[in-house]
């Protein structure tokens, strides 16, 4: 009978420890990290692709000034929303597509009032046609509009040896390299190839060298249908 690498249990972890800086999220990350100043915008908005690093740095910017993350839209008025979170100083609203426009007008209209930093992250720029209410898209386009570009092959490779260091398995650089070519240039793909290089580097207590990258990367796409779990009966030990 086969056996199986079952995978740990995993979540997703949105620290700065975690967060990479390339020059694909250099301009977003620089606001993030000056945080409230009077030198720095109290207001922003964030837009990039899925997988493109935006909810993450929104909660390295809610968690790095004891800010409040919003993900999904309040029930409550936003007059309501902020008496009942009167405390906090710093909010992130994260995916505001799925937000009412209206409730986001109200509530940028109270919040440019006081002393308070504030981040809208979006899916789709302040220019998109998406927006139907006039004064919000507006509201909008007033803001410093810092982009996040979809992750280039540099920023991949770094979130991988490094998520690959924390787990402490060491990867040849030509072995890296090699896998880029062989996954999607995305998050959730580095997240994947992460728990499977750390369960095989333990299962069979080998390097991860070019050679090895190539029977897994067979291994798993012999199997396509299903990330875990993997059958390694056929990597050579």
């Amino acid at each position: 009978m086969p056996q199986r690498l079952l995978p740990l249990p995993s979540q997703e972890d949105y620290s700065l420890h975690k967060w990479v800086v390339s020059a694909c999220n250099e301009v977003a990350s620089r606001w993030v990290l000056r945080g409230p100043a009077e030198d720095n915008p109290r207001m922003a908005c964030f837009c990039g692709a899925p997988q493109s690093g935006k909810t993450h740095l929104a909660h390295i910017f809610a968690h790095s000034y004891q800010g409040l993350f919003v993900a999904q839209p309040p029930d409550e008025s936003p007059r309501f929303f902020f008496e009942k979170y009167h405390t906090f100083s710093v909010f992130a609203f994260d995916d505001i597509q799925n937000f009412m426009e209206r409730w986001l007008f109200e509530a940028f209209n109270m919040l440019r009032e006081g002393p308070v930093s504030v981040l809208f992250v979006s899916a789709f720029p302040p220019s998109s046609d998406i927006w139907l209410l006039k004064d919000w898209a507006s509201r909008l386009r007033s803001l410093p509009f810092l982009p996040l570009e979809n992750p280039d092959d540099e920023l991949l490779a770094k979130v991988m040896k490094k998520r690959l260091e924390d787990c402490g398995v060491r990867i040849e650089t030509d072995a890296l390299r090699s896998l880029q070519q062989h996954i999607p240039r995305t998050f959730s793909a580095i997240q994947k190839w992460t728990r499977i290089l750390d369960e095989a580097s333990l299962r069979f207590c080998r390097p991860i060298t070019r050679a090895f990258i190539r029977e897994l990367v067979a291994e798993v796409a012999s199997d396509s249908d299903a990330e875990f779990p993997l059958d390694f009966d056929n990597v050579a030990d």
